[in-house]
């Protein structure tokens, strides 16, 4: 109607909050306002204020000043809290810290009973939220026995079942696979379309992008405002805020830099579009030689490996099946699949925190199932960075967290000081700065770097790293991802468990592909990408080879880089 003006349903008015014994608001007098039915992302660097913005709008945290109004309500009201959270609900960036009950469709309930609904529209509501999520199949199933990725699922069926019309997700994405991720775009965009407001707060740029507003938090300051295009006004700005550009974004101008006026775009559709409708075409490389192992002595190998877990429950879930492995000194391997295909479950029968129900396994020489060995003498010599490696933090100070390790197997002195200083010295934290550092005062970023000094501080002969780069900032990524290629050419062998398939063809040719707790595919990445479709892997191709598969049907599979697409771009249309 004329005249009428829309009311927002979420509102914080200069707000600010700052946490216990630091001297740095995380929030500093943030405003903003969104209305009912808004598709928004929250971006910007590890230790921006991301989390705790969206901690003060459910009301889990009090701002110090301003005030935050949900559908007019204050957060600030303790009697209000309740209905805040029917009415927004926030999906954690640690999906195990919402997880209340035992099974999975106990958990979807713990909302709905909580507002006392009568058990049919429980029932009908859990169901219809572990259908929307597609983890239906695990409703019986422990919650203790889901990967990270499906825990995520069920924290965000447990916001749906709740009716909540405002789905805050803090990096809900940050564990899910390619195919895991689509299904979420496709799931929100379902729920925006039908009227519910969603606030995403990513570091994924390419999700971002695809909603309708972009704020950018940098320094608890609420820095950018506005629709996606942002990203192209304020490319110059993007390092500043902890950012990158997106994936496409970064294309194109690789191919400005050898088609000169080539546009800027945000999205894989409209690169793809402008791409078709200016004539371009592409040729095929030559098929490059299969990948060959270093020649070098075996670390570790696996034959027949079967674990189960749950064997006692009525309800056991097969982790592994029948699973063969080797791994060669100095080689790097990098592991991709779907969630919950046994991948995490992998890395711990590796690093012997698991031991398997049947099968053999040679690790470092020595076999882990032989009573007589010394698994803890033999995990220091194989480390393993966890899914979410800050929780391996639990000294106060830095300094003494990473020589916790090395000094547990007896080194002592000034030769565990040296050990300390290069490690952090290795990860990018500089000794003189870090050693006396509060572990709480750290970054999500430099918690993971010092997680993993605290692992190299010991030497390990072997790497495992299972989603490093998981909920980092764009440039925490890069400089993560740039320290363990470092370390792969000192010759330190290495495993790293990823659902990035850019990340993983980076990092090593030799590509093993899990499906259902087994090695579907195991060998150089090229050629699986040319003789099979990563769907079977809960993959996709690289954003290279997805754009060339739009242009030629059988690209996919033989383009796997920027170079190479832009080497293969031939016959573009002149006028």
């Amino acid at each position: 109607m004329p005249g009428t003006v829309s009311v927002a349903f979420i509102e914080f008015r200069n707000v600010s909050f700052t946490y216990p014994g630091q001297d740095r608001p995380a929030l500093d007098r943030v405003s903003f306002s969104l209305e009912e039915g808004c598709h928004t992302a929250l971006v910007g660097g590890n230790g921006s204020g991301k989390s705790t913005l969206a901690r003060l709008l459910i009301g889990l945290l009090e701002p110090q000043e301003g005030e935050i109004l949900v559908d007019g309500l204050d957060t600030r009201i303790q009697k209000n809290h309740r209905t805040i959270r029917s009415k927004a609900g926030l999906v954690f960036q640690d999906p195990s810290s919402q997880i209340v009950a035992t099974v999975v469709r106990e958990d979807a309930a713990f909302g709905p009973e909580n507002l006392v609904l009568d058990s049919a529209e429980i029932q009908k509501r859990v169901e219809e939220a572990l259908e929307s999520v597609s983890i239906s199949p695990l409703s019986r199933r422990g919650t203790h026995q889901l990967s990270a990725g499906q825990q995520q699922r069920l924290g965000m069926a447990g916001v749906l079942a709740l009716g909540s019309r405002c789905l805050v997700l803090d990096e809900a994405e940050s564990m899910l696979n390619p195919e895991g991720r689509k299904q979420l775009n496709t799931l929100l965009a379902r729920l925006h379309g039908e009227g519910h407001s969603v606030l995403r707060i990513t570091h994924f740029m390419d999700q971002a992008v695809c909603a309708d507003r972009v704020m950018v938090l940098n320094e608890g300051r609420l820095a950018a405002d506005g629709d996606p295009s942002l990203f192209i006004r304020e490319r110059e700005k993007l390092a500043s805020w902890h950012l990158r550009e997106t994936p496409v974004q970064e294309l194109c101008r690789q191919l400005a830099g050898v088609f000169p006026g080539f546009p800027d775009f945000l999205k894989e559709e409209d690169l793809t579009a402008h791409l078709r409708r200016e004539g371009y075409t592409v040729t095929l490389p030559p098929r490059l030689q299969k990948y060959s192992p270093p020649d070098s002595g075996i670390s570790a190998e696996l034959r027949g490996v079967h674990r189960v877990y749950g064997k006692k429950s009525g309800r056991p879930v097969t982790a592994l099946r029948d699973l063969n492995f080797s791994l060669r000194k100095g080689e790097s391997v990098s592991v991709l699949g779907q969630t919950g295909s046994g991948k995490s479950t992998f890395l711990q029968i590796l690093n012997t925190l698991l031991l398997p129900d049947s099968g053999s396994i040679t690790l470092l020489g020595e076999n882990p199932m032989d009573k007589k060995t010394d698994l803890q003498a033999l995990r220091s010599r194989i480390g393993l960075v966890m899914q979410q490696p800050e929780k391996q933090l639990f000294a106060r100070l830095v300094g003494d967290d990473v020589a916790f390790g090395p000094s547990r197997m007896g080194v002592k002195g000034k030769a565990l000081s040296l050990r300390v200083k290069e490690a952090l010295d290795q990860v990018g934290l500089p000794f003189d700065r870090y050693r006396d550092y509060p572990v709480k005062a750290l970054s999500g970023g430099q918690k993971r770097k010092a997680a993993l000094a605290g692992i190299l501080a010991m030497r390990p002969e072997i790497l495992l790293l299972d989603e490093p780069t998981a909920g980092l900032d764009p440039l925490a990524a890069e400089s993560m991802e740039n320290i363990l290629i470092n370390l792969q050419k000192e010759g330190i062998t290495l495993v790293l468990v990823t659902h990035n398939v850019e990340q993983a063809l980076r990092f090593s040719r030799r590509l093993a592909v899990f499906r259902d707790g087994t090695i579907l595919r195991d060998g150089d990445g090229a050629v699986f990408f040319q003789n099979h479709n990563p769907a079977e892997g809960g993959m996709d191709y690289p954003l290279a080879g997805r754009i060339a598969a739009a242009l030629h049907k059988d690209a996919g599979g033989s383009i796997l880089s920027a170079d190479d697409l832009i080497a293969s771009l031939t016959g573009r249309r002149e006028g």
